[in-house]
């Protein structure tokens, strides 16, 4: 075991940012080989910062972010320790930490101190299986009727073999993490590519735990919740979102200049007691933009996880990506966060830039910020990464990432964060969406349609029209069409219009405004 205090660096604003404050970037770690971390603020101390990496790192402080000593979690277990680091933390701070074992175990652990030492070993799961991705929360809600349960979200792959079962499924410890229950099955899926994985957890108003995932059945994301602690849950899940466009599969990336992703969701409740209470917000990345074109999304529920409603959250006007979303909201104030990897300064070519950015909401979800949060660039050709880390309680934020330069390798950071220094602070004119954006055409090649997607500023008349790549008139989709502000989708058929393959151009027109894409029609 041993400690190591780092040191404190403030850099200088990068070019092309998105904001007018400069947050404090602390090194957590001068040498991060993996980029799977995450973060917690101890809500009985919120100077006491705990965070963690693969395979078996943790990092603690005791001034809010801005000192840090570590240790290898494996000193502390009975088996070794190889990575999906998870932590929680009851209102008490009581901490515990989870992680996979060398059996592919779940391997927990509680701390009484701070996380300066860690007891209570126990261990869940099935040798022989492929247990993994594991996510951890604690009931933390006041008068909630199970207020200090823990639970565990997880998933059991598929090992690609004919008629194999992927599987999420919970389990629970309402004993300090003496003992965890049996195992509930939320979902299983039989044979699929994409297994279902990636489960974000959040408890909510009344003793609810809601559960999102992502795969199984692709192009959607599911919920299901309990209002019993975990006893029992609704029959059937509820679809989020169902246009979500992941990798072609889980192991598949991204291409150039992230070259990963995957259908991993993060959630988070509002427990505020404010306006907004009840509302649940859920993450992901996808590239239904164009599959160099990332971006972040958020779906919002305001009945509990009924319906939901999906919006974009990165204010790029580029079409380079954005990866790697978690998601939080301060208890105290109901303020929604969404931190995430942006590569929207690269510029094609051997560019492989990349920033780490937070969206923020003091309306609900209704409207999001975004500023960029790292002071220093990353070029990281591939950073391994299912997750990175933030937290947010009273009032302050916790922002943790994973980044450097090839030159100099990668290096954790921590950037901590007052919501105080978010009030007031506008996102530049040039991030701002324009009055007409025109995105990437989808599927682009395409055999049978073409869709294109739009979005307005203010209510206008739109036209779409089809041309040749020589400027020749194939049709008009729409003519003068009444649309309100916001984003619509026209889809065109191939056969409706005899398209030839070929290139071909939609532009879009409005009363001040034209934009066009290229697109290309196989046969």
């Amino acid at each position: 075991m041993k400690n190591r205090y780092t040191l404190l660096l403030l850099l200088s604003l990068a070019t092309g940012t998105a904001q007018a404050q400069t947050f404090t970037n602390v090194i957590v770690e001068n040498s991060a080989y993996d980029g799977e971390c995450t973060v917690l603020i101890n809500p009985a101390n919120t100077q006491n910062v705990i965070a963690s990496r693969n395979a078996d790192l943790l990092f603690r402080s005791f001034d809010g972010g801005l000192t840090w000593q570590d240790t290898n979690m494996t000193g502390f277990s009975s088996q070794t320790i190889i990575g999906d680091v998870a932590l929680a933390a009851d209102q008490s701070g009581k901490m515990y930490f989870q992680a996979l074992d060398g059996q592919y175990l779940f391997r927990n652990f509680v701390s009484n101190n701070s996380g300066v030492t860690w007891g209570t070993e126990t261990a869940f799961g099935d040798v022989g299986w492929t247990e993994d991705k594991n996510w951890l929360t604690c009931d933390r809600v006041t008068g909630s009727a199970y207020n200090g349960r823990v639970y565990c979200a997880w998933t059991r792959r598929s090992n690609g073999q004919p008629n194999d079962y992927g599987y999420i499924f919970l389990n629970s410890t309402s004993d300090g993490g003496q003992t965890w229950s049996a195992r509930e099955t939320l979902d299983v899926v039989m044979n699929q590519l994409v297994p279902p994985i990636g489960t974000g957890l959040a408890c909510g108003p009344g003793g609810s735990i809601n559960v999102t995932w992502g795969g199984g059945t692709p192009n959607r994301i599911y919920f299901k919740k309990s209002t019993d602690g975990g006893l029992t849950w609704q029959a059937t899940p509820v679809i989020v979102d169902n246009n979500v466009q992941p990798a072609a599969n889980y192991y598949a990336g991204i291409n150039h200049p992230i070259s990963f992703s995957a259908q991993f969701t993060s959630l988070a409740c509002d427990v505020s007691g404010g306006a907004y209470n009840g509302n649940l917000y859920c993450v992901w990345d996808d590239i239904r933009n164009g599959t160099d074109n990332a971006d972040i999304f958020l779906a919002k529920s305001t009945d509990g996880g009924t319906t939901w409603t999906t919006q974009r959250i990165n204010n790029d006007v580029s079409t380079r990506n954005q990866v790697v979303p978690t998601v939080a909201v301060d208890p105290s104030s109901g303020w929604v966060y969404v931190s995430y990897l942006d590569a929207r300064t690269n510029l094609g070519g051997s560019d492989d830039s990349l920033h780490y950015y937070l969206a923020f909401s003091s309306d609900g979800g209704q409207t999001f910020t975004n500023v960029q949060v790292s002071n220093q660039l990353s070029t990281t050709s591939y950073i391994h990464s299912d997750y990175m880390g933030m937290d947010a309680i009273n009032g302050h934020i916790g922002c943790l990432w994973v980044g450097g330069l090839q030159s100099t390798g990668s290096k954790m950071w921590y950037a901590p964060i007052q919501q105080s220094q978010l009030v007031g602070i506008a996102e530049e004119d040039s991030d701002k969406t324009p009055p007409l954006l025109l995105y990437p055409a989808t599927p682009n090649p395409a055999i049978d349609f073409t869709a294109f997607d739009f979005q307005l500023a203010e209510n206008d008349n739109v036209t779409l029209t089809i041309t040749d790549i020589n400027g020749r008139a194939i049709t008009t989709l729409l003519s003068k069409a009444a649309y309100t502000s916001g984003r619509h989708q026209v889809r065109m058929q191939h056969s409706e219009y005899r398209l030839a393959a070929g290139m071909y151009v939609a532009t879009i027109t409005t009363g001040k405004h034209t934009a066009s894409r290229k697109f290309t029609v196989y046969k």
